[in-house]
């Protein structure tokens, strides 16, 4: 959920509260055998049986608040199209929980758990082109980590830069609007750390296709929903996590 406060036409306060919905499951193969040495000194007899076993847990709970102040530094109108460009600067704090646990009371990995438990500084820049029917948006947005939580441990996610463009195409209806949008995404995470030492296995690239739904009841009031897909997983290692999708519903209110 985001709210948007205006304090001027140039300056905009903005809250954003993650309602997070994250599941896991992971089926791995055991091999269970034990040896028989013959009487007589001869080799072993090895014998065993393999199974399997399947660890999953889920968490719904809200995230880590964020709050950033937005300036538009740059705001050109002419006949039927605009240009905006802005900066942002704010705060992420740590309001999830970190010790969310799976079906066997195992904490959760630290990227499943829905906070950080870090204060996080974030930088970034917006882009909105507007030629009447067509929009061009585009965001960038830089967090600088501090050190967190995760489960037991103390954990220190990488910083990251999220980037994203995206085309919008507005259809009206009724007193609505209905925009249908098609962008693209990319999540760009450096290394982390557990307890002070560096992973191997974490950081690194994800790019996703997204299409979207927004829905606009009123001036202050929007709905949005998007499902986004990853064609690209360029993650350090070979143990990360990686999602076969993401599906982000989202509201939006100005407050004034």
């Amino acid at each position: 959920m985001t709210a948007f406060y205006s304090l001027s036409e140039s300056v905009a306060l903005v809250g954003i509260l993650p309602i997070v919905r994250r599941a896991i499951s992971v089926k791995a193969d055991e091999v269970h055998g034990h040896d028989e040495h013959g009487h007589n000194g001869g080799e072993a007899d090895h014998q065993g049986s393999n199974h399997s076993h399947t660890t999953a847990g889920s968490v719904f709970s809200i995230g880590d608040i964020s709050f950033l102040g937005r300036y538009t530094f740059l705001a050109r109108y002419g006949y039927k199209q605009s240009l905006l460009l802005a900066m942002k600067l704010g705060i992420k704090i740590p309001t999830g929980i970190t010790d969310a646990v799976d079906n066997a009371g195992n904490f959760l990995d630290a990227h499943i758990q829905p906070g950080t438990g870090s204060w996080n500084y974030l930088v970034g820049l917006s882009f909105n082109y507007v030629k009447n029917p067509f929009g061009l948006t585009s965001n960038f947005l830089y967090s600088l980590n501090t050190g967190g939580k995760a489960g037991a441990d103390e954990y220190r996610f990488g910083n990251w830069l999220n980037a994203d463009i995206t085309a919008k195409y507005p259809i009206p209806f009724s007193s609505r609007i209905l925009v249908i949008s098609l962008g693209m995404y990319g999540e760009f995470r450096g290394k982390e750390k557990i307890n002070g030492q560096s992973i191997a296995n974490s950081g690194g690239e994800v790019l996703y296709v997204f299409p979207g739904l927004e829905l606009m009841l009123s001036r202050s009031f929007r709905l949005e929903a998007s499902v986004l897909y990853p064609f690209r997983h360029n993650l350090n290692g070979a143990d990360q996590l990686g999602e076969n999708f993401k599906l982000v519903f989202g509201m939006k209110y100005l407050l004034n």
